[in-house]
């Protein structure tokens, strides 16, 4: 387990690794001005489209955000790392004890809500047969934001600062 987990967390981070140098490789093509040359003749962002020069510019923004989403998916894994090394279990099992207890129950009206947003699909079943699949369906729902309350818990806990901007 141990040795799959390891294999799976290098191969995270190679993964990161590749799509950061494709992102820098991108900033400076796009810094660099000159986008082509053909027969002595240069091509910038001017010469595109306009749609497409509105999505390649907007190229730089997404690149913002990947930057800013990889940096905080390598900090969650090393985090989770690092906690589950020092509690002498495997990340797996690490989330599967924090995870859980991060994730509120559904309250009635969202359970209702639910099921009345998807009443046409539903047929004729009733609320009560239909409960426990849409408190699943909430729960894996808010499983993303309770991994974000854990990652922010853990940051606190291993005093993690952000020193300069990715971007």
């Amino acid at each position: 387990q141990n040795d799959s987990s390891f294999n799976q967390a290098k191969e995270t981070v190679i993964n990161l690794l590749f799509i950061f140098i494709c992102l820098v490789i991108g900033v400076n093509a796009q810094q660099n001005g000159v986008l082509a040359v053909a027969n002595g003749q240069n091509y910038t962002v001017n010469d595109l489209d306009p749609a497409t020069r509105e999505e390649f510019v907007g190229l730089e923004k997404s690149l913002k955000v990947e930057r800013t989403e990889l940096l905080g998916d390598l900090i969650a894994q090393t985090l989770f790392k690092d906690e589950a090394k020092a509690r002498k279990i495997t990340v797996d099992k690490l989330l599967d004890l924090e995870i859980p207890k991060r994730i509120p129950n559904p309250t009635a009206g969202e359970i209702q809500a639910v099921y009345d947003a998807n009443k046409q699909s539903i047929g004729d079943k009733t609320l009560a047969e239909l409960r426990p699949n849409i408190v699943d369906f909430l729960r894996r729902q808010a499983y993303p934001a309770a991994v974000g309350k854990f990652v922010s818990a853990l940051k606190l806990k291993h005093k993690i600062v952000i020193g300069k901007d990715v971007n």
